[in-house]
């Protein structure tokens, strides 16, 4: 059995499972104590990183081949 490589939307749910993960750490501390500037630069690494981690284009051609296998 062959092993396949993840899919670029299942990739794209993973790493925004991160990220909201990241983001609710954030938010939980902001109403709990507030956020310092080293919170804050964390989450703008984050949000960064998020931009960086996603490939648009791979997204884009997957579901162009899933679009046209359904029609």
């Amino acid at each position: 059995m062959a092993i396949k490589a993840p899919s670029s939307a299942s990739y794209l749910v993973l790493t925004l499972e991160d990220f909201m993960a990241t983001a609710d750490s954030f938010i939980q501390n902001y109403y709990k104590t507030g956020s310092n500037a080293q919170d804050i630069q964390r989450m703008i690494a984050a949000i960064t990183n998020l931009r960086l981690d996603i490939n648009i284009e791979a997204l884009e051609a997957e579901f162009k081949i899933t679009l046209s296998k359904r029609i």
